[in-house]
């Protein structure tokens, strides 16, 4: 028999440990039956299949108003097929009950995690079996032990759970103290882990830091995983990467990557970067980070099968170009954020020769004459090289608009004519391979300006059709950051490529 438990984590009955049961008739005991009491276990296996949330990992357990576990409060018929499913339970999200080392001391999760939290995690592992799990976990800190916790709990079956994961979400408060309960070493190498994902601390966490060595909580020690363990996919939030700490993470086994909110000194990025050789597709949103030490011209990097690629950083904080000697050969879709020249941009459009969808924020091109370095589509006679040649395969343009700064874009039809004239673009040229332009604004209150007088205009580019976005790209890849976002790696939002 398994307990089973109310939304606070508490035992509230019991379950029947059992394969899903062949005659309907147990249900007749239950003074409620279902209309689907009649109905043999693999057809009504199918319905609690269907009937699983579309992001599981946004539901903390236990949580009975959805399936998984609002199953198992039906009746015991239910209960029955449910338990006997191992495929209902292979999504799980938990919040941890944690109590905080003291200074100086080790953390033990059998000693420092509320014992019923164990219990429940223990209980929900059985219903695996021999399945591995998509597993999320965030902490809830406690300032002082509380009293009513009782004797520690049972993390032998916590750790298969763990190592059970081919999907594992934690918070930097889980991960501090799941690196301090292991020391010196690291998972397990028959942990199943490919995709490894490590965000900002929770509520609490800022409050028990100092209970943590110092050199923990901010870098890829973090990361739990000897640096033998194939980890392809990775999602590392708010942390410092230095050149010393680079080979603390296996970057050569990364298929997808994303560092969102990341310090990063120019030496790590010039290594990280000549290390990423399997990586197919990446969203960088890093910060430069000083270290000592003279920074020479990057060493010659290439990633050959990176395809899609988001980058946000600010160039006067890097010592050198990040793109500098980086050759992407096969990248069809890239989105900027950033300050750039014409030249500059141009530049690094060297290293993308392949590119076909091409997102520029609204500083690039920047006008090299105004302070706020606002965004300045080239005029008539200025002499600019066109983009196409730098990536002469280009058919999708999306560009984020700033009306603000850029008073002459805020009449669609002005847009549009600036759009049609600019000999950086050569829109409508005979054999000009850009068929699709896309503009958006930084902000929702010009976004639906621009919407608005799109009903209007009447301004057309032959052979380009002008869209104009509801949506932004970039608003989509802030909101990675501090709260969790349940899509692919693969989902960058890009329409070729």
């Amino acid at each position: 028999m398994s307990q089973t438990f109310n939304l606070s984590g508490e035992a509230v009955g019991t379950i029947p440990d059992t394969q899903p049961a062949t005659n309907p008739e147990i249900a007749l005991n239950t003074p409620h039956r279902p209309f689907t009491y009649g109905l043999p276990p693999e057809v009504l296996g199918e319905i609690f299949f269907r009937s699983l949330p579309a992001h599981p990992m946004v539901h903390r357990q236990p949580d009975v108003t959805v399936a998984p576990m609002l199953l198992c409060h039906v009746c015991s018929y239910w209960r029955a097929v449910a338990v006997g499913m191992q495929q209902l339970w292979e999504n799980l999200f938990y919040s941890l009950s944690v109590y905080p080392p003291g200074p100086a001391k080790n953390l033990s999760l059998d000693q420092n995690i509320r014992p019923d939290d164990l219990k429940f995690l223990r209980w929900w592992r059985r219903k695996l079996g021999n399945k591995s799990v998509n597993l999320r976990f965030v902490v809830r800190w406690f300032k002082d032990y509380p009293e009513d916790w009782g004797e520690k709990g049972d993390t032998e079956s916590f750790m298969r759970l763990i190592l059970s994961a081919r999907s594992l979400d934690v918070d930097k408060g889980f991960a501090c103290a799941l690196r301090m309960h292991l020391g010196t070493g690291f998972l397990s190498s028959t942990s199943k882990t490919s995709t490894f994902f490590l965000r900002e601390g929770s509520g609490g966490f800022r409050g028990v830091l100092r209970n943590f060595p110092q050199d923990i909580p901010f870098g890829p020690r973090l990361t739990p995983f000897s640096t033998t363990h194939p980890v392809r996919r990775i999602f590392l939030e708010a942390m410092t990467i230095k050149e010393r700490n680079v080979a603390e993470i296996q970057w050569t086994h990364l298929t997808h990557a994303i560092l969102m909110n990341v310090a990063i000194s120019t030496q790590a990025w010039f290594l990280v970067t000549g290390e990423c050789v399997h990586l197919e597709s990446a969203i960088f949103h890093i910060q430069g980070c000083t270290e000592p030490g003279h920074v020479g011209d990057a060493p010659n990097r290439t990633l050959p099968r990176l395809r899609r690629l988001v980058v946000k950083w600010d160039p006067s904080e890097f010592k050198q170009p990040i793109f500098q000697n980086l050759y992407l050969p096969a990248l069809t879709g890239l989105r900027l954020h950033s300050c750039l020249s014409i030249n500059e941009l141009h530049q690094l459009l060297k290293s993308t020769p392949s590119v076909k969808e091409l997102h520029l924020s609204y500083r690039i091109p920047a006008d090299p004459d105004h302070y706020s370095k606002r965004g300045l589509l080239p005029s008539p006679g200025s002499g600019i090289d066109p983009i196409l040649s730098c990536i002469p395969a280009l058919e999708h343009l999306v560009l984020q608009i700033n009306p603000f700064w850029n008073k002459e874009y805020r009449e669609i039809d002005n847009l549009v004519d600036i759009l049609g004239t600019t000999p950086w673009l050569e829109l409508g040229r005979r054999g000009n391979p850009i068929k699709r332009v896309e503009l958006t604004a930084e902000y929702w209150e010009w976004m639906k300006k621009m919407i608005e007088g799109a009903e209007k205009f009447r301004n057309h580019i032959e052979g380009v059709n002008i869209v104009i976005r509801d949506d932004s790209p970039w608003g989509r890849d802030e909101q990675l950051h501090g709260q969790y976002v349940d899509f692919g790696f693969d989902d960058l939002s890009f329409v070729l490529g």
